[in-house]
């Protein structure tokens, strides 16, 4: 039994390292710090049968752009990386498990980490991105602001923006500054700006974007305005965010401090009860 369980260990060792091999050198694509781009492009080039790799629903491709992995990733992609993902760990597991029955139960949870782990990444990522983006806008808006003050019209008043700031917020900015240099119209662009970020104070700034540019409307005030609400937005956010913290600290007190103290406690009790009860033990004796 006990070389049984050594094999297994082994050949668990040696898949992982196999599987890590493939991910860190036959992804191909390094343009994004995240490794999930990178899993799922290897495991697309697993083969499946066409059957096989739509029994994955994928994620929505709003997702993906709110992730800002639509240049690496797709929703067909996502969907043929999670079979692929599952029948993978399925393929390495049967030695192991032919070797160590038990171990059928850790390739079924290894099995289904592999299937939801790209999605459930890709909404973390994209939930993450977002919040940067939130706390990045004011500041954006502020350039604007003062941009357009000095008379600038739209387009130099994004790339000045995107010249003295850095972020999610201003690679989008920057993308959509690239759509218009390749001949997108102006609302087609923005509007697939607003559509990328997914945010309502996106959608504002969008609206006050178009509306300066074909109507002429004054640009400066509403920018100002709009900064800040965005503020007063991300600092009810915060609290929010402070009051919710609350119970799980509570959760974790009672979970873990608490036990602990009381484990002190009888410790101390029952080291206490010991000496008082030694000598008595012993005159009995």
């Amino acid at each position: 039994m006990t070389d049984a369980r050594t094999v297994a260990v082994v050949l668990c060792a040696a898949s992982v390292v196999a599987a890590m091999r493939v991910v860190l050198n036959g992804g191909g694509r390094r343009a994004t710090t995240s490794p999930v781009p990178r899993l799922v492009d290897a495991a697309r080039r697993l083969p499946l049968p066409g059957r096989v790799a739509a029994l994955a629903p994928g994620a929505p491709a709003p997702l993906v752009q709110h992730a800002g992995w639509e240049r690496h990733i797709d929703t067909a992609g996502l969907a043929h990386a999670q079979v692929a993902g599952a029948v993978a760990v399925v393929g390495v597991s049967v030695a192991p498990v032919v070797a160590w029955p038990p171990a059928l139960l850790v390739a079924m949870v290894l099995a289904v980490v592999a299937w939801r782990h790209p999605v459930a990444a890709l909404r973390a990522h994209a939930r993450r991105r977002r919040s940067r983006m939130r706390r990045q806008l004011p500041d954006v808006l502020d350039v604007l602001g003062l941009c357009a003050e000095t008379g600038m019209a739209v387009d130099p008043a994004l790339r000045e923006t995107v010249r003295r700031l850095h972020g999610p917020l201003c690679v989008e900015l920057r993308h959509t500054l690239a759509d218009i240099d390749l001949g997108a119209t102006r609302r087609a662009a923005y509007d697939d700006l607003a559509a990328r970020v997914g945010l309502t104070e996106m959608s504002r700034l969008v609206s006050a974007l178009l509306d300066a540019d074909e109507l002429g409307a004054p640009l400066a005030l509403t920018l100002r305005v709009q900064a800040e609400r965005a503020r007063d937005d991300a600092a009810r956010d915060a609290r929010r965010a402070a009051a919710a913290s609350g119970p799980k600290i509570q959760l974790v007190v009672a979970m873990l401090m608490v036990p602990a103290a009381l484990v002190m406690v009888l410790a101390v009790m029952a080291t206490e009860l010991g000496r008082q009860i030694a000598p008595v033990l012993r005159g009995v004796g």
